[in-house]
């Protein structure tokens, strides 16, 4: 369907968690990146952005007001423990539409009017997987943000599987941080063999992941390799030929093959601050807000593909960088494409 040049488009604003105890990395880079598009490009409409305070109550109260005020499109709900709580209202509002650059809560996966571009934990934990075979794995530690959907989501996910179950030890840390201390975190790894044991970390909420890195580093023996799942940005930090960091962690990136001259350009700029999946969100809200049919949706970072009744992304790449020799290195790349399906490979 072609755009009608004399029919109004869609109003679209961001609600972003910036600031209050659930405040997430992923929206702040977010807002940065789209600020600099806003700026940098002529493609793109300035959006305007909200905080939300991290508080539910108070976004459904922005929605209705917003939506009062001829909004109809709204960027946000990053973390799936708010998108669960705004399901209630989109069917409500059956005209509104939601993106979410970051949810990826296993249980999300339903009918909804949100779209969701980032891939499902699910996708993560088998790339994984697939880095470290699961039978070849003894202790799976799994550190976490506690209260949180999707991690919980995937805790039952790691319980209901009989194998994984058979080898889970897990520990969900406080938004606050308040059970997170090293003489708790040795009683956690007690035991530990650094040649068998893996931790997937998924921690998101405000500081906690570098928190936990800090405290990790603070231990007297280092008792196992991390796979950050979380998909933020790399952690930046002063790491010393003998840090335990230089050798025991990774991280999961949502950073697709197939990049656009635009994206690695707000790439370049943002570096560390840069959404991976900023471009794509902004693609989807041009197509949406001017009522052309997203099946012909052009794209500047990989596919952008979604189910007809989840919204759920389709079709994704991630990346794997481990911290090696005080470097980071990629080391492999996952994709699923609709054409030739899985692909897994490494990295020149």
């Amino acid at each position: 369907m072609e755009h009608d040049k004399c029919e109004k488009d869609l109003k679209t604003i961001a609600f972003l968690e910036l600031t209050g105890l659930g405040a997430v990395d992923y929206d702040r880079r977010l807002k940065k990146t789209l600020e600099y598009y806003a700026y940098s490009s002529t493609i793109f409409k300035k959006i305007p952005i909200v905080d939300t305070q991290s508080d539910i109550q108070y976004t459904l109260e922005l929605l209705e007001y917003y939506y009062k005020n001829g909004f109809r499109i709204f960027i946000g709900f990053t973390r799936s423990t708010v998108l669960y709580d705004m399901l209630t209202w989109f069917q409500q509002h059956p005209e509104a539409i939601g993106i979410s650059a970051g949810s990826t809560a296993l249980s999300l996966n339903i009918p909804k009017n949100i779209y969701r571009v980032t891939p499902s934990d699910l996708k993560i934990v088998d790339y994984i997987f697939k880095i470290q075979n699961l039978s070849s794995i003894g202790t799976l530690y799994y550190v976490y943000s506690e209260g949180e959907m999707a991690c919980l989501n995937l805790l039952n996910y790691f319980l209901e599987n009989v194998e994984i179950q058979l080898k889970l030890k897990s520990y969900g840390i406080a938004p606050d941080n308040s059970n997170l201390s090293v003489d708790l975190m040795e009683i956690f790894y007690e035991g530990s063999n650094p040649e068998t044991d893996i931790c997937i970390l998924y921690l998101f909420v405000d500081e906690q992941r570098i928190r936990y890195l800090e405290t990790f580093n603070a231990m007297l023996t280092k008792p196992v390799f991390h796979y950050d799942m979380s998909l933020q940005s790399l952690p930046e930090w002063e790491v010393g030929e003998n840090d335990i960091w230089n050798f025991q962690y990774s991280s999961i990136l949502n950073r697709n093959v197939g990049t656009s001259e635009l994206w690695r350009m707000g790439f370049e700029m943002l570096k560390n601050d840069y959404s991976d999946t900023c471009l794509n969100v902004l693609q989807l809200n041009q197509y949406l807000s001017k009522k052309i049919n997203i099946m012909q949706l052009s794209n500047f970072a990989y596919i952008q593909e979604f189910e007809l009744n989840t919204k759920d992304t389709v079709y994704f790449s991630l990346g794997f960088y481990r911290y090696y020799e005080l470097k980071w290195e990629k080391v492999s790349i996952y994709v699923w494409d609709p054409i030739y399906g899985m692909i897994y490979y490494l990295t020149d």
